[in-house]
């Protein structure tokens, strides 16, 4: 897989990829997925497959906690849960 510079989101000192460039990642490894021939690059593959997916999901949900403003709701907790 290619590395290089991504572009990244910056959420409390942690870099997650854009669920935009995941995406691209993941089409990558499902075409060279589809091209493997040796099992072992197909296991490989299907792993990083899954990591990639599981890098999506949190990438989506970080996106979408800083967009809905959870991080806020869960600072207070405490308040909402005394009324």
């Amino acid at each position: 897989m290619k590395q290089g510079k991504l572009n990244t989101l910056n959420t409390n000192n942690t870099k997650i990829m854009s669920p935009f460039l995941i995406n691209l990642r993941i089409k990558e490894v499902n075409a060279e997925l589809a091209r493997a021939t040796d099992s072992l690059e197909v296991a490989r593959l299907q792993s990083d497959l899954r990591q990639w997916k599981q890098h999506l999901h949190d990438a989506e949900m970080i996106e979408f906690e800083e967009r809905v403003g959870f991080k806020s709701m869960e600072q207070n907790a405490g308040v909402w849960d005394e009324r």
